[in-house]
């Protein structure tokens, strides 16, 4: 072992929330660094920083969001999918910034999507009432109360429910299609994906085996600890199934300790434009923590 992965690994055993993480990418054949050959990169942006602090975390998720788009567009993206939308602002950046015609954004929650979908008449994205999951089915919704009772027209809505959320929950009935049989029919084209649907990661992927073979970039939220009741897959559990399919972490943010995105890229899809794409990524986030030193000092 190198005096590098020493180093590493020593990191790895101080840390105990990047413990799990580091140790399994350690030992994965998919744990390459951009640089290609190396493992290093990508374990160093694996680790999680617990030191973070609140304009820390904002500009990680930032500048994270910039380089999904930036992979998005140097991968000449012709399509952008969102699954669950919200207001779509995603998707509206998809259509307006690069330009991408095919842009559809599904947002379950039937008053989210009543409170947005005026707002896309002409914005060049296609937002549509309807949950993406595993099979063709209808599903019960759930639905955040207020403290009043009222149902929230939020993006924290899912098909899973936490118990320790008292208001509680109404249920709403919604039409569920994984995005496979959506794009059933319609010509491969190279996808962008943004995924965030509250813990419900693993019915919308496992309905995409098809769509990712398409996939140049995706960001997907994913937590290293249950939120929701019956969750099924955290992190790793994402990272193995996405790396079966072709697809490698290349980097993630700091949104909080136990809940962050992850960007994807497909495996050997790497070239010079991404790695110089990776790199301003990396030193955008290292000058947040001399931003905040400085501001401290």
């Amino acid at each position: 072992m190198t005096d590098r992965l020493k180093d590493i690994n020593h990191r790895i055993q101080r840390s105990s929330p990047a413990r799990t993480v580091g140790r399994e990418l350690l030992t994965r054949e998919y744990a390459i660094s951009p640089a290609g050959g190396s493992i290093t990169g990508l374990i160093d942006r694996a680790l999680v920083y617990v030191n973070a602090d609140k304009a820390e975390r904002n500009e990680s998720v930032e500048a994270t969001v910039d380089l999904f788009f930036q992979l998005a567009m140097t991968s000449s993206a012709a399509r952008f999918l969102e699954v669950g939308a919200k207001e779509a602002t995603a998707s509206v950046r998809a259509a307006k910034t690069l330009g991408i015609d095919d842009v559809r954004a599904f947002e379950a929650n039937p008053y989210t999507y009543e409170r947005f979908a005026k707002h896309h008449a002409d914005t060049g994205v296609d937002y549509q009432h309807l949950a993406v999951g595993e099979e063709v089915s209808t599903i019960e919704f759930n639905v955040r109360l207020t403290d009043q009772g009222q149902p929230r027209a939020d993006g924290q809505g899912s098909m899973l429910r936490r118990s320790n959320y008292k208001p509680g929950y109404v249920t709403a009935s919604v039409e569920c299609v994984p995005l496979d049989e959506v794009l059933r029919g319609e010509p491969a084209v190279p996808t962008a994906m943004w995924i965030d649907v509250e813990g419900a990661s693993s019915a919308v992927l496992r309905g995409a085996v098809d769509t990712l073979r398409s996939v140049v970039a995706i960001i997907i939220e994913v937590e290293t600890r249950r939120v929701w009741d019956q969750q099924e897959w955290l992190h790793l559990d994402i990272v193995r199934f996405l790396a079966e399919h072709g697809l490698v972490p290349v980097a993630r943010d700091r949104q909080s300790r136990h809940q962050f995105n992850v960007v994807f890229v497909p495996r050997g899809s790497v070239d010079d434009r991404t790695r110089e794409r990776l790199a301003e990524w990396r030193k955008r986030v290292r000058r947040a923590r001399s931003y905040d030193d400085q501001r401290k000092g």
